[in-house]
């Protein structure tokens, strides 16, 4: 599987953090790539995630994975796993599929593995399969207000976050993107409350389950 790894050249401790993640996952092929230069880092990553579909699209991609280098596998990644929710998603016609995100609107849970969303915060993570690249290349954005994230929840429909989360970020105490996330343990915190509200709604779902 193709993975896109965003990384700037200075930013060597991020490089080696992303490396070590996925040591020993023999399925993941890695790419990093170098953002696409722009004065506002989220027109930046707007652009570089723009790039990369038209990349993946040139090349026949089923799909491919976005990938920020403060990305960091959680103790919940199973391979085995991930791709049997990977084509789960896909029979659903998924569009992205998320390892996890920090903030979530109106998730509902489609099974045991997936939740649906609304809307979602956080890229470090994204798979985005072939059904979508031509909604992508062919938005309207605007570069004054642009923000990937919010961007391809305003226009996809089917959006899914794995569960348990099998990616969060690692907190470096700095964000290149985000300027808001520069407090330690801030995202950190962002990630945990997310999925501890997963984490409820699969309770419920469970119970009721268990009573029918």
């Amino acid at each position: 599987m193709e993975i896109y790894i965003l990384n700037m050249p200075q930013r060597q401790e991020r490089r080696e953090s992303v490396k070590k993640t996925f040591e020993g996952k023999e399925s993941f092929i890695l790419h990093f790539v170098t953002p696409v230069s722009h004065p506002e880092p989220r027109v930046s990553h707007w652009l570089t995630f723009l790039h990369l579909t038209k990349e993946a699209k040139a090349l026949g991609l089923d799909n491919f994975v976005f990938c920020e280098d403060d990305h960091v596998f959680t103790s919940q990644f199973n391979e085995k796993q991930f791709f049997e929710t990977l084509k789960e998603a896909n029979q659903l016609k998924a569009d992205i599929l998320m390892g996890g995100v920090s903030w979530m609107a109106t998730p509902i849970q489609v099974s045991d593995h997936l939740f649906w969303l609304e809307q979602f915060n956080g890229t470090q993570f994204v798979i985005v399969f072939n059904r979508f690249y031509d909604k992508i290349l062919f938005s309207n954005w605007q570069e004054s207000s642009v923000v990937t994230d919010f961007h391809l929840s305003a226009n996809s429909e089917n959006i899914f976050v794995m569960y348990p989360f099998i990616s969060v970020q690692q907190d470096f105490g700095y964000s290149d993107v985000t300027p808001f996330n520069n407090t330690e343990g801030y995202v950190k915190d962002l990630f945990q409350r997310t999925s501890t509200g997963l984490y409820i709604l699969n309770k419920v779902r469970t119970f009721y389950h268990e009573r029918s």
